[in-house]
């Protein structure tokens, strides 16, 4: 009766999966040693586009649970070493685990000897292909970290640019419209105090059906926050784990150097905080200030766009557990009710002297007893000094 085998192939790029290299030329050399060696393949195992130095990788979890259920007596063949793993650890602790179940490991393109000349060379090679490995991600992280210090981007790209071939063969940024238009509206909005906080980007967002891949999603907090604080949008390249500190990119900015460093003040004002909220858009003057009467949450504002392109602006409750039926208000009503309000309580001139006049009393009675505390504290400084004098005589 012929032995069992499965086939284990693995290529580590996306590029080499759409081009169809690798795998059928691994399945195809293990195809042709099983049928030499007399084997019967079971099954075949493909984990297309994972590194070699990963362990989370599906089709390798699948193989060494159809080799356990099986009761053992199989044969795992690979066409090279590192199809198994690019890490010496990983590789052996692989191996062992396929071995230790009654199953035997065999490679096309060495033969593995249980002699210690055998296991030498095995190692040897494990070894290699490590250091291979490491070399490699060394000499992608030197280019990466070349092109980024020239004011190329090189890794995936923020919503509101898209890649295109550079000059000089790689790729730059261009912006993708209309996100990049959008995003600008908002991180101008947020510089200006149009919007006040993270939550107003949000929700302006959402309205404009704001996605960068796929179907659109709402946006959340965590997204509006990484769109302020993206320095690409202010035309900078910033790596800092790599020692690359806003350097001045290739691609067109979106928002000026000047709005980004506003929006970080502003951001980094709100971390400490220090910031005091307040309304410095004069389209909405008391935003901030008044409150919903249902939930005494405080208005926000917004301009609308009517049908036929006309703006209208609002006041809103944004408190989605607000009961009010009608959330918005007429910025017009509103700020009649305010300014209504402010002169109901205006005082009159008598009350305004005569606050005044307690004022400038109060003051002086306390500029009074500072200055006999100030008399008093002179005369014991002199009785020390004199005392001191003495002893010293």
């Amino acid at each position: 009766m012929k032995t069992k085998a499965v086939i284990y192939c693995r290529v580590s790029t996306d590029k080499q999966v759409r081009e169809g290299n690798g795998l059928a030329g691994q399945e195809k050399r293990c195809q042709d040693f099983a049928k030499q060696n007399g084997l019967i393949v079971d099954k075949v195992f493909r984990d297309a586009g994972y590194s070699g130095a990963l362990m989370n990788r599906p089709s390798i979890h699948a193989l060494l649970q159809h080799i356990s259920k099986n009761n053992g007596g199989f044969v795992v063949i690979i066409d090279d070493l590192s199809r198994l793993s690019r890490d010496n650890v990983d590789y052996y602790f692989l191996k062992n685990v396929v071995e230790s179940s009654g199953n035997e490991l065999r490679c096309v393109n060495m033969i593995l000897e249980k002699t210690p000349d055998g296991e030498f060379r095995e190692l040897l090679m494990v070894g290699f292909s490590q250091l291979e490995r490491k070399k490699n991600t060394e000499r992608v992280i030197n280019r990466m970290t070349a092109r980024l210090q020239l004011g190329y981007w090189t890794f995936d790209c923020p919503p509101g640019y898209k890649y295109t071939k550079a000059p000089d063969g790689g790729g730059i940024l261009i912006l993708d419209e209309p996100k990049a238009s959008i995003v600008k509206e908002a991180m101008e909005g947020f510089a200006s105090g149009r919007f006040l906080t993270q939550a107003d980007i949000k929700d302006f967002l959402t309205t404009k059906r704001f996605c960068h891949k796929g179907e659109f999603k709402e946006v959340n907090h965590k997204q509006a926050g990484r769109i302020l604080t993206q320095p690409l949008y202010g035309g900078f390249i910033h790596f800092p784990s790599w020692g690359i500190h806003m350097v001045k990119g290739k691609h067109p900015a979106i928002v000026s150097p000047e709005i980004y460093y506003k929006i970080q003040e502003k951001l980094k004002l709100r971390a400490n905080k220090q910031f005091t909220r307040k309304c410095d858009n004069e389209d909405f003057p008391i935003r901030g200030f008044a409150l919903c009467p249902e939930c005494e949450t405080p208005y926000t504002g917004s301009w609308s766009t009517g049908r036929k392109g006309i703006q209208y602006a609002y006041y809103r409750c944004n408190n989605k557990e607000c009961l009010l039926p009608k959330k918005n208000i007429k910025k017009s009503a509103l700020e009649e009710i305010f300014i209504n309000a402010l002169q109901e309580i205006t005082p009159v001139d008598q009350l305004i002297n005569l606050t005044k006049a307690i004022a400038l009393d109060v003051f002086s009675n306390r500029a009074e007893q500072q200055d006999a505390t100030l008399e008093e504290t002179q005369r014991e400084m002199k009785k020390i000094g004199s005392f001191s004098f003495e002893g010293a005589l």
